[in-house]
This record gives C-alpha cells, sequence and structure tokens, in this order.
C-alpha cells in the first residue's frame, strides 16, 4: 500500500502480485492489485482484479466502488452505464447498511463528475468516514487535487500533503 500511496503504482502491482502468489484467494489483495493497475492505466487487467475482488469479498462496497470507479476510468458507454449501476446499488444498500461517502466520491471521479464527488467528501467529513483519513493519498483522487474546494477539505480532514518523495522516504 505504501508504495500506491506514494504514487508508484508500478511498484505497488509488483508487490501485491507477489502476495497474490503466496495466497491467490486472498481477495483484499485483488482488490488493491486493480486499484493499483487503474493508477497505472492498466484498466482492462484492473478490471479483472476487481472482478475476482468482487468474487472473494462477498461483493462488498470499497470492492465495488473501486471496481465502478475502473469502469468509469475505462471509458466506453458500456463501461460508464456499469460504473452507473454499480454506483446506484451502493446507493440503495447504504439505505439499508453503511457505506461510506468517500466511496460514493470516488465513483463520481471516475466518472468525471467533480460537483458531486466534493459534495460526498464533505458529507464523508461530516460523518467521521474512517476512509477519510486516505483522502490525499487514494489515487483515484488525483483528479482533484488542484481543485482549490478538496485541498480546503484536505486541510480540514487533517491530512495535509505529502506525496511525492517525502512518501517515498516511508518505503526506503
Amino acid at each position: 500500500m505504501v508504495h500506491a500511496f506514494a504514487g508508484r503504482p508500478e511498484e505497488a502491482v509488483e508487490s501485491y502480485r507477489k502476495t497474490l502468489e503466496l495466497e491467490s484467494h486472498f481477495g483484499v489483495a485483488h482488490y488493491f492489485l486493480g486499484q493499483a493497475l487503474v493508477a497505472a492505466e492498466r484498466v482492462e487487467e484492473a478490471l479483472e482484479e476487481l472482478e475476482r475482488a468482487a468474487e472473494l469479498t462477498r461483493e462488498s462496497s470499497e470492492v465495488l466502488s473501486a471496481l465502478a470507479h475502473a469502469h468509469a476510468v475505462a471509458g466506453g458507454d458500456d463501461n460508464r452505464a456499469e460504473a452507473r449501476e454499480i454506483l446506484r446499488r451502493l446507493l440503495e444498500r447504504s439505505q439499508e447498511s453503511y457505506v461510506s461517502p468517500v466511496l460514493l466520491a470516488q465513483i463520481h471521479v471516475g466518472l468525471g463528475q467533480a460537483e458531486p464527488a466534493l459534495g460526498y467528501l464533505e458529507k464523508a467529513l461530516e460523518v467521521r468516514a474512517a476512509d477519510a483519513v486516505w483522502l490525499n493519498v487514494r489515487p483515484a483522487f488525483e483528479p482533484l487535487k488542484n481543485s482549490r474546494a478538496f485541498r480546503a477539505l484536505v486541510r480540514q480532514a487533517g491530512v495535509e500533503p505529502y506525496r511525492g518523495e517525502d512518501a517515498t522516504t516511508l518505503v526506503g
């Protein structure tokens, strides 16, 4: 995860693949591998990994959000329709159980919808969503990095930026 959060997706891919050599049914590793592949712009591979992660995690909300984001980033009418369908399912699920607003924001970012994404991120901070701590390092939010509103949310969350070279010191 450190490689992925440090903006080094290819190294993250390599690490996740090594993990999966040890345990090929580890759904969480497929999930993180899929996200790293999206960050490395290898979206078709990412979709395969995220589909596998969805199977292995019984369609956890986190995995479905990453899968929808990958479909949105892949582009094309069919992929974007699939992303919107997963978003609909997660919104429906949120009526019965908790779905982090961060996950809904991630899908909107993939669809190129900054305003609703920022709205969900605001809500995430209001409800003190635990996954908001990853706001500034989650690769899916990279398209928002230059947004004044996003930077304000990062400050509000107390997770000031440290990407790039500072983050690489974590992995040596």
